[in-house]
């Protein structure tokens, strides 16, 4: 299931490197704030 605008990316564990936990990276688009 790919869903747009985000990617899966790995990132080493801190109390053990070798394993990777996978995190979802999301693109978010530039908001525009009305004050």
């Amino acid at each position: 299931m790919n869903q747009p605008k985000s990617r899966r990316i790995y990132v080493p564990g801190t109390l053990h490197p070798d394993i990777r936990v996978p995190f979802r990276e999301i693109t978010l688009s530039p908001t525009v704030s009305h004050t």
